[in-house]
């Protein structure tokens, strides 16, 4: 299998035209490729300060696999439509226990995420990609935040974000002309400027409808804050024992008005919380280290390897052994 690795986005179109075999020259916009690897087309354009389009269509004659690496510090908005839906196996290392489905969908994620997809050969394949800078963002949205104040204090929190939304045909007028129509170059700025606009309108009004987000949304802003340093704080502890106790005296809430605001908040009590965030980190662990399975236990809270390896079966339905080798690992190297 043919493995591509992404270490800077702003280097998509290079990276993965040299990893086909495909010559790039300097300032190109779209590549076109028939090769040994396959066919197909690559595109990527900075359409003003602000606003990146990338898209990629092919159909491969071998099996290739793609991982994005993550910036270290969350700047833009990515807005990922597959027009196919996502190959089996696609994964965000930072949420693993979500199931990214195979039917058309949008993914809303910030570039602090890790993203990884395998795709078989003889099978078609067509993505679009839409990056927003969230200054970008606040200054064509300023209404938007100024009624959502907490969407933007959410964007800025550090914590890796992640929504999938319905794909609808609304979209795909608009991404087409993105996408397949040709623009005189004197007006292909603002052709496209809009078009992102509409898209990324829809897409907001889509996310603040749906009422789960909405809710992760509505806290005031100092809420948020606490709430986010204590998911911190859990995540850096997952090693420890954190009690409840623990938790209430570090924010200095009682146990009554914490429990409600953190079940509102993660959608999980403080204690399945803590289970869900260790399972999810020992699974990041098991398909991006060669760390025994013992190791991986100890170092996500459990001193119990075979309570480990139980809880693993009964909350994520295999084995830690057997969801290690459901991975193909060359690609994590």
């Amino acid at each position: 299998m043919m493995n591509i690795i992404i270490k800077d986005r702003g280097k998509w179109l290079t990276t993965v035209a040299t990893a086909l075999d495909v010559p790039v020259i300097e300032g190109q916009n779209t590549i076109e490729f028939n090769n040994e690897i396959g066919e197909g087309s690559l595109f990527y354009k900075v359409i003003e300060e602000g606003i990146i389009i990338r898209s990629i269509n092919f159909n491969l004659k071998q099996d290739v696999s793609f991982k994005e690496e993550p910036r270290k510090k969350s700047t833009s908005l990515i807005i990922d439509f597959s027009f196919q839906g996502y190959p089996k196996g696609t994964v965000f290392l930072e949420q693993p226990q979500l199931t990214i489905e195979q039917g058309k969908q949008v993914l809303m994620y910030t570039d602090n995420s890790t993203i990884i997809g395998r795709f078989n050969k003889q099978v078609p394949r067509s993505f679009m990609s839409i990056e927003v800078k969230f200054e970008w963002l606040k200054r064509n949205f300023k209404d938007f935040f100024e009624s959502y104040p907490e969407f933007n204090e959410g964007l800025y929190s550090g914590r890796v974000h992640l929504s999938t939304l319905p794909y609808g045909l609304s979209h795909q007028e608009s991404l087409e002309q993105l996408m397949f129509k040709e623009y005189a170059p004197e007006i292909i700025k603002p052709v496209y400027k809009g078009l992102v606009l509409i898209i990324v309108s829809d897409i907001l009004i889509q996310f603040i409808s749906n009422t789960d987000q909405q809710r992760k949304h509505s806290f005031s802003l100092e809420t948020q804050k606490e709430l986010d340093e204590l998911d911190a704080y859990i995540r850096l502890n997952l090693d420890k024992e954190i009690s409840v106790e623990d938790l209430c005296k570090k924010i200095g809430y009682s146990k009554t008005k914490l429990h409600g605001l953190f079940k509102d908040y993660f959608k999980y009590s403080m204690y399945d919380y803590i289970k869900h965030m260790r399972l999810k980190k020992s699974q990041s662990l098991l398909i991006t280290t060669e760390l025994p399975i013992a190791e991986i236990a100890i170092r996500v809270g459990y001193q119990s390897i075979p309570h480990f390896t139980n809880l693993f079966k009964k909350e994520i339905g295999t084995t830690p052994t057997e969801y290690r080798k459901g991975y193909n690992r060359d690609i994590f190297h």
